[in-house]
């Protein structure tokens, strides 16, 4: 007797695959419409001057070639993956678009411009609302025109999940006392004297940082052994 051949069911095998990254054109097509009179329908004469076409969608930019979505695109790859825009048109090519490194500095004004409120919303929160903020500062040269000049930012992280940073052009205790003006929870920052101004005449507290506490311990390690022991145990209680 001949044989039939069943299925029975089936067995899968998976690979991980990579899709390349790519742009897409976004086209938005809208009629556009005259008015005729009745009696000129068929010559077409007598038009009115008056075009009727529908508005265009609405957006964040109107005018700008870019979509939102790319140019949230350029600023999380600047910013979340630390890809500096001279190295992003490379990139963008070969995924089928060039994108010139002036174009993207121009998004990312733009986008400033939009998103820099949603950042002094959580500044105002941290300050009303957050236990404790530990705080910073690095030196950062900033673009001016005709070069760059030294700055400093100041990063802040909230028990309240958010991390914000804050360019000043001083680091002194009047750049601190406007960053952190109303707040009255704990700060926890290094023995920088810029920090002085915000103690006593505010409602703030001080918290010293064990870090830089315990760098001494260390260098007193190699000249006091027993001294070093005894901090030790001290701090660990």
């Amino acid at each position: 007797m001949p044989r039939l051949t069943v299925c029975i069911g089936e067995e899968r095998a998976e690979r991980l695959a990579y899709r390349p990254a790519s742009y897409s054109r976004l086209d938005t097509i809208r009629p556009k419409w005259v008015r005729i009179e009745e009696e000129h329908r068929l010559s077409l004469a007598g038009l009115d001057e008056q075009v009727l076409i529908g508005e265009l969608p609405e957006s964040i930019w109107p005018s700008f070639m870019g979509d939102p979505s790319v140019i949230a695109h350029v600023a999380v790859s600047k910013y979340g993956d630390h890809l500096p825009l001279n190295r992003q048109p490379t990139i963008s090519a070969r995924q089928g678009f060039p994108l010139s490194k002036s174009t993207m500095c121009n998004w990312l004004g733009k986008g400033y411009d939009a998103l820099y409120r949603i950042v002094d919303a959580m500044h105002c929160e941290a300050l009303r609302f957050a236990f404790c903020i530990a705080t910073d500062a690095t030196g950062a040269p900033v673009k001016v025109p005709g070069g760059t000049r030294s700055w400093h930012v100041f990063t802040l992280i909230t028990d309240r999940d958010h991390i914000l940073f804050h360019p000043s052009a001083t680091h002194d205790g009047e750049a601190v006392k406007e960053l952190l003006a109303g707040f009255e929870g704990y700060l926890l920052a290094d023995a920088s004297s810029v920090y002085d101004a915000l103690y006593g005449p505010t409602a703030m507290t001080g918290v010293g940082c064990r870090s830089h506490a315990r760098r001494y311990f260390w260098k007193a390690k190699e000249t006091d052994r027993r001294a070093y022991e005894t901090a030790r145990a001290t701090t660990r209680g």
